[in-house]
């Protein structure tokens, strides 16, 4: 059944004009990536969400942006390495300087804060680890099959430069799909937002007085699919592309969809160190779908990450959610 057949006629156009004026916006918003001043504000971002479940066909998708720090030797830190230079994105003369902090999902919010910081005359500074979220936690890593000792050394690494940079924001953001906590020697799934929650607290009781502000960036959605591939082989129907927010178990075995539970969780620790939460599902889903693509976006990038373009086109929003952009 068509998505809005049951609709009636006025409303159907209503969708598609919606629908046909949000695909313009962000054709704009790729065309000039390198600025903040053409992303929507949060309200438009939440009414393209809400209009893309019913978009009647997909529009052209352009090559991926290049995320900032892509081309700059060690600015990501590889697995086996415990520091990191502090690459400067945004304006690197800024008045003001902003920390980030986090696994990929740090590094994957780039575009975003490179437009921020260079709207805003802010300097923001990336410390960014593969696999390694800012939650003071024992992380099993699955890829060396044992405790990620390196990620232990290289948050207390970052502690110290924040100790030292007294920056004006310090923003954390990681990723909990897939993480597993070190149990007697080995892996476990068990107990991980538990560790998860107790680790986030230690880490911002050691952040908080060397800060002016602390943001945690909330996880995202997750796509039950990879999107590049389901896109291309659902061109006609690509819907098919869509997750359910509720979610479902993807092809690893590992659950799609929206994390409620741990976004709650992660509120309650945000609110308890008196820090700020940004829940950046809204700008994700609906309430029962999470789509594959926004207007002229492709949302994600794969599995686990979202697209250079779309985070670019949050980047106003989330500039103005966190006071950076007015």
């Amino acid at each position: 059944m068509h998505v809005f057949s049951a609709q009636p006629v006025s409303h159907r156009l209503a969708i598609i004009v919606l629908s046909v004026m949000l695909l313009c916006l962000s054709f704009v918003v790729v065309a000039s990536a390198d600025t903040s001043d053409a992303a929507p504000d949060s309200l438009t971002v939440e009414q393209a969400v809400a209009a893309a479940p019913a978009a009647p066909s997909l529009p052209p998708q352009g090559p991926f942006l290049a995320v900032p720090n892509d081309d700059r030797a060690g600015c990501t830190t590889d697995y086996t390495v415990t520091t990191a230079p502090g690459c400067v994105l945004g304006d690197p003369n800024g008045t003001r300087t902003v920390v980030l902090w986090g696994d990929s999902h740090a590094w994957m919010w780039l575009p975003a804060f490179d437009a921020i910081g260079k709207n805003s005359q802010t300097q923001v500074l990336e410390f960014t680890k593969s696999s390694c979220g800012p939650p003071d936690m024992r992380i099993w890593l699955d890829r060396f099959r044992r405790p990620y000792t390196e990620c232990d050394e290289f948050r207390r690494f970052v502690e110290d430069r924040i100790a030292t940079l007294h920056p004006d924001m310090v923003v954390l953001t990681g990723a909990v799909k897939g993480v597993r906590v070190v149990d007697n020697g080995h892996g476990s799934d068990q107990g991980v937002e538990e560790a998860w929650a107790t680790g986030l607290a230690s880490t911002l009781q050691a952040v908080v007085p060397y800060t002016g502000q602390t943001v945690i960036l909330g996880d995202i959605a997750y796509p039950v699919g990879d999107p590049s591939d389901c896109l291309s082989a659902h061109a006609s129907n690509f819907h098919a592309c869509d997750t359910p927010r509720s979610g479902t178990i993807d092809e690893y075995g590992l659950q799609s969809g929206v994390f409620d539970d741990h976004n709650k969780r992660e509120q309650q620790v945000a609110q308890q160190n008196g820090v700020q939460y940004v829940d950046v599902t809204r700008w994700l889903c609906t309430d029962t779908t999470c789509p594959a693509v926004v207007g002229a976006l492709q949302v994600y990038r794969d599995y686990f990450h979202l697209s250079p373009n779309y985070v670019t086109w949050l980047s106003n929003a989330l500039g103005q959610e966190i006071g950076l952009i007015r």
